[in-house]
């Protein structure tokens, strides 16, 4: 069955925002893109939502002791330290335990899902999965991937977390980038920087970050639409 890709952007409001898409068959291959509003992409095909890295905040947490369920209860008030929004407004997600003890949440404004389901079910798109673009591109042992724009991006520190990045350029290296390498429990003998797909060739210069003290590697391009899910 063909699969439906849409983006989620840091610029997308509702169902009148223009989001890009990608028409995929089962294979991985493209079969169709663009850029319009929800209402207008393709119907009939399974769907699955990429959240833009500036939309999903990746934290570890501290939880008490218990199962789900009882997280359930508890992961909005956690967030809350984090997020300094309302606790009813964070819609968060456990993830994978850490070696020390603490666990890995994921956390998204609750009114953007909101939004989100509203427009596809009016748009009559079977949207089942919401995924943040920062848990995609591949990560080779031992090292991180970093995925740069020229002046902003994310970066993946382990299978299920990452973070936006910003405020960098071609000598100094971004402030939320050198703050996760000072908050890592193990650093990365690697940075792996995959520029963009849309990024013009004139610009693709690899950074001189000396700041950082890890070794940046050129990696592939990133294209969020031929990435494996």
């Amino acid at each position: 069955m063909s699969v439906l890709k849409i983006y989620f952007s840091r610029q997308w409001r509702d169902s009148t925002s223009p989001c890009s898409w990608v028409l995929c068959d089962e294979q991985g291959a493209l079969l169709q893109s663009g850029e319009s509003p929800i209402a207008a992409l393709p119907k009939g095909h399974e769907c699955i939502g990429i959240l833009a890295a500036e939309r999903v905040l990746n934290i570890a947490v501290t939880l008490p002791p218990g199962g789900r369920r009882r997280w359930q209860a508890v992961l909005p008030y956690v967030a809350e330290e984090f997020t300094l929004t309302e606790p009813e407004d964070n819609h968060v997600v456990p993830g994978p335990a850490l070696a020390d003890g603490r666990r890995m949440i994921a956390v998204v404004d609750k009114s953007l899902l909101v939004r989100i389901l509203d427009a596809a079910r009016h748009a009559k798109l079977s949207l089942r999965r919401l995924l943040p673009e920062v848990f995609l591109p591949a990560l080779a042992p031992d090292s991180w991937t970093l995925v740069w724009n020229g002046s902003s991006g994310f970066v993946k520190t382990a299978a299920a977390s990452g973070q936006a990045l910003d405020n960098g350029n071609g000598s100094a290296s971004p402030i939320a980038l050198r703050l996760s390498l000072e908050a890592a429990l193990q650093l990365p003998k690697k940075i792996e920087f995959r520029f963009a797909q849309d990024v013009a060739a004139e610009q693709r210069h690899l950074p001189q970050w000396s700041d950082l003290q890890i070794p940046l590697v050129a990696g592939a391009d990133w294209d969020w639409r031929r990435a494996a899910i």
